[in-house]
C-alpha cells in the first residue's frame, strides 16, 4: 500500500506529453539563450543566474511547474519587477520562493560560480526575450499541459469501460464543486479500476481522487445531519480503499 501511494503521488508530477517533448523543451531554451547571447555553461555571454539555473532544470528535470515559472518570468519581463515572477509562480502553482530555492540544486553544477540557491535569485531584466519566451510557454503547455480534470475527461474518450462511465465523468466535471459529487466520484473510480493500466485513465483516476479531497476539505461536517455524515464518511473510506488497497482498510470497511 505504501509503494502504491507513492506511485500515485508520482503520477501527479507526470506530464501527458509526447515522446519528443523533452527534446523540444531542451532545444527550445537553448535556442533562446543562444539567439540572445545569454551565458550558458562555459559559453560566454550576458550573465543571468536565474536563466542559467532554470536552463539546467529544464534540461534534466522539466515538470509541469515549469509552466508557472515561465508565466512568472514573462510577467517579470513585462514589469522589470522580480517580485512579479515569484508572485505569479505562487498564484499559479502555490510554489513559494523558498521552494524555488530548492530547485536545480541537488546534482546540478553551478557554472555561474555565484553560489545561487536554485531558482531563488533575481533574474536580469532582458525584455528582448519576451516574444521568444511567450512561444516557449506554448511548448511547455503542449508537453506538460492537459492534466486538469476536463482535459483528462476528454483524453479518456474511447477508453472508458462503458458509455455510462464517460457521461458520468463529464457530469462530475460540471458538478465538481458540489458536495453531492462525492458519491459519483467514488462510483466512477470503482468503474475505472479495470482500466488503470491505461495512462490516461490512471491520470483521470488520480485527478478524481484530488477533486474528492478538495470537496471534502470544503465540506462543513459540523452542520451535517447524522445520516448524511455517516454517508459522507463512508464515501471517504471507499475512496481511500480504492487508492491504497490496504487489507486493514477492507477490514475497517466491513466493521463500518
Amino acid at each position: 500500500p505504501t509503494v502504491r501511494a507513492l506511485l500515485r503521488l508520482a503520477v501527479r508530477a507526470c506530464p501527458r506529453g509526447n515522446s519528443s517533448g523533452g527534446d523540444a523543451i531542451r532545444h527550445g531554451i537553448l535556442n533562446i539563450m543562444r539567439t540572445h547571447g545569454i551565458k550558458e555553461g562555459h559559453r560566454p555571454g550576458i550573465e543571468c543566474k536565474f536563466l542559467e539555473q532554470w536552463h539546467q532544470k529544464l534540461h534534466t528535470n522539466s515538470a509541469p511547474d515549469d509552466i508557472a515559472i515561465c508565466e512568472g518570468y514573462l510577467e517579470f519581463l513585462k514589469s522589470g519587477n522580480p517580485g512579479d515572477l515569484f508572485r505569479v509562480v505562487w498564484e499559479r502553482a502555490h510554489i513559494s520562493r523558498e521552494d524555488m530555492g530548492k530547485m536545480a540544486t541537488c546534482g546540478f553544477v553551478d557554472h555561474t560560480k555565484s553560489g545561487a540557491q536554485g531558482l531563488n535569485v533575481n533574474p536580469k531584466h532582458l525584455p528582448q526575450l519576451y516574444d521568444d519566451m511567450k512561444g516557449y510557454l506554448g511548448i511547455l503547455k503542449h508537453v506538460h499541459g492537459g492534466t486538469d480534470l476536463k482535459d483528462l475527461c476528454e483524453a479518456c474518450k474511447g477508453q472508458y469501460p462503458d458509455h455510462g462511465s464517460e457521461c458520468m465523468a463529464f457530469e462530475i466535471f460540471h458538478e465538481r464543486d458540489s458536495p453531492f459529487v462525492v458519491g459519483k466520484i467514488v462510483e466512477l473510480r470503482s468503474r475505472l479500476q479495470p482500466q488503470l493500466l491505461k495512462r490516461d485513465v490512471l491520470m483521470l483516476d488520480v485527478a478524481l481522487e484530488d477533486q474528492l479531497r478538495l470537496v471534502a476539505e470544503r465540506s462543513d461536517v459540523v452542520t451535517m445531519a447524522r445520516d448524511d455524515l455517516i454517508n459522507f464518511m463512508g464515501c471517504l473510506l471507499k475512496d481511500l480503499r480504492l487508492s491504497r488497497r490496504d487489507p486493514s482498510l477492507e477490514m475497517g470497511m466491513e466493521l463500518f
